[in-house]
């Protein structure tokens, strides 16, 4: 049995909210295809197309963490941007 909601103000919270939800499940799926794109080209310059900055360093991260240690290269870390991953790729290296 579907149920209607009859108060507009009531309504359009719900199907705000139900847009909202839907939205960030998409850009879930979106992030998770990109930086499963990047890491299966060694590609880190793909996760610029992730918007949030966190996740786009974590994304830089796993692929330029790995091409420094295989290179024994810390100045390839430099390109993951946020400072701490930065730091901690480094300290992988040594």
């Amino acid at each position: 049995m579907s149920k209607k909601i009859d108060l507009e103000r009531y309504k359009t919270s719900c199907e705000t909210q139900a847009k909202t939800a839907a939205d960030s499940k998409q850009a879930d799926k979106d992030r998770l295809s990109i930086e499963q794109n990047a890491m299966t080209k060694g590609n880190a310059s793909l996760c610029d197309q992730i918007k949030d900055v966190n996740q786009k360093a974590s994304c830089k991260y796993n692929i330029l963490t790995n091409q420094a240690m295989s290179k024994k290269d810390p100045s390839l870390c430099n390109g993951i941007g946020l400072k701490d991953l930065v730091e901690l790729c480094k300290q992988s290296i040594k």
